[in-house]
């Protein structure tokens, strides 16, 4: 686990390590001395080897900077800085099973010196990582975007090869890294259709096929991408038609090493209370015909779900009964279907905040965990749920 923690009012991140059914010491991983580091994220190969990543923003070691964990050792080397400067935004990383791994963010390239008034652009960059060897020097992306880009998101296959999607004004764009890990082919547009798009998310199997998602117009829609036969010809809207006053939050993805892809979302109708959908796209089959509605006890909101290589998938959520927040979650097996009522995992949240912390992970052999802060008095701690 890896998380953002203020100590003397200076944010610095943190890392725990699970081993032999103990969660180990915290570590610290970052280098700086003002209160700006932040944003950190998380990726684990097949082997427990991790990267974890995040932004700094001070002066003296303001960019970019990634860590790797040795599983072997239980041992963090020393960090890297990828980027120097230009205000990033937070990074997004993407680790595969062989320890490959992609670290992207969005950039600030200030105007032409002496242009008066010369607005700023922003830029996509990317570096890379292969098993033994150093990071790739920074890759450009995409440029000349314009000055309103939230971060973007990443995915890599068991080859290496790795799409890269990002908003660009109120469309979603992606690419895809050639053969010499390079983003060299034109990017293609995944939105269609009136309205901005937002909420970007990405997943990428093993074998390279990805599924895509993201809102618009209060809905969730989606695109599925076969590694040999590319993108889906349009959009997927994954909910039924609804009223103007209904709102879809934003999606959850995840896909397993063979491209069968599970998305989440929950949506708000204009009367009634808030429902919790599922849909499903068979790598063979293509997306099951309708979303599926789960069970809940309350009002639901942010989840997220994961999958493991049999295709089976742990789902949580935060969801409030009776005003009172807590954690529910659901699993999926891939010969069985869902659970048919939700599984209370807390019930002694403090608020809605912690909402958008919520994390979930599944190991090879099914294992499962949901991790939240949890709030107590006036400082957090982290909480684990695990699952068999």
């Amino acid at each position: 686990a890896v998380w953002t923690q203020k100590s003397g009012g200076v944010s610095q991140i943190f890392t725990s390590s699970y081993l032999a059914g103990v969660w180990q010491a915290p570590r610290r991983l970052d280098t700086t001395v003002a209160p700006d580091a932040s944003q950190a994220r998380l990726g684990i190969d097949k082997n427990g080897n991790a990267v974890a990543t995040w932004k700094q923003n001070n002066n003296a070691a303001g960019g970019v900077w990634v860590s790797h964990y040795v599983r072997d050792t239980d041992s963090w080397q020393p960090a890297l800085r990828l980027s120097i400067g230009n205000d990033p935004a937070p990074p997004a990383l993407a680790v595969a099973a062989n320890g490959s791994a992609i670290v992207v963010f969005n950039e600030i390239v200030a105007g032409p010196a002496g242009i008066v008034a010369a607005p700023p652009t922003f830029r996509v960059r990317a570096a890379r990582y292969s098993p033994g060897q150093p990071w790739s020097a920074l890759q450009m992306v995409e440029e000349g975007l314009p000055p309103v880009l939230p971060q973007s998101v990443a995915g890599i296959d068991a080859s290496g090869r790795a799409i890269v999607i990002w908003h660009d004004g109120g469309a979603i764009r992606a690419k895809r890294s050639d053969t010499n890990d390079q983003f060299s082919e034109p990017a293609i547009t995944l939105s269609s259709g009136v309205g901005a798009a937002t909420d970007a998310r990405l997943a990428v199997s093993a074998n390279g096929n990805a599924v895509a998602a993201w809102r618009q117009l209060d809905q969730v829609f989606a695109r599925y991408y076969d590694a040999i036969e590319a993108w889906d010809e349009q959009p997927t809207l994954l909910g039924a038609s609804h009223d103007a006053e209904d709102s879809e939050s934003a999606p959850s993805v995840a896909v397993d090493p063979q491209g069968n892809a599970i998305i989440a979302w929950t949506n708000v109708p204009a009367t009634g209370a808030a429902e919790l959908f599922v849909r499903h796209n068979f790598a063979n089959d293509g997306w099951l015909s309708d979303a599926i509605r789960l069970p809940t006890s309350g009002l639901p909101f942010a989840p997220q779900v994961g999958l493991d290589p049999a295709g089976n998938a742990l789902l949580a959520w935060m969801e409030f009964e009776s005003n009172v927040p807590q954690v529910m979650a659901n699993r999926y097996r891939a010969r069985e279907g869902w659970l048919q009522q939700p599984i209370a995992v807390s019930t002694e949240l403090a608020g809605f905040d912690e909402a958008s912390r919520l994390a979930v992970a599944l190991g090879d052999n099914g294992d499962g965990a949901a991790v939240w802060p949890q709030k107590s008095g006036t400082t957090f701690h982290l909480e684990v749920a695990s699952f068999e």
